[in-house]
């Protein structure tokens, strides 16, 4: 059976309502790390995208970004990302 070794995350750039969806974006951000499972999302350290990647980063885990020349010149791009993908805004 094969392994998961890259995943990809999408999920709100706000924190959504209450605490529950951000402790969750959170533990599997340390869930993937712990697993040695590469991550691959947004870009942003906004809202639970970014909750997802601190965890990972905190852990220890790989985390590749992918956003737009848009949102990245607005300053939303992730600072600590092990990668970034920067695409065209369309």
């Amino acid at each position: 059976m094969p392994t998961l070794s890259t995943m990809a995350g999408y999920c709100g750039s706000n924190t959504g309502q209450g605490d529950a969806y951000l402790r969750a974006a959170s533990e599997l951000g340390s869930a993937l790390a712990a697993r040695d499972i590469r991550l691959i999302y947004d870009g942003t350290h906004k809202g639970l995208m970014g909750a997802l990647a601190d965890a990972a980063l905190a852990g220890g885990g790989h985390v590749t970004g992918v956003i737009t020349k848009r949102l990245k010149a607005k300053g939303h791009t992730h600072k600590h990302l092990n990668a970034v993908q920067i695409l065209p805004t369309t």
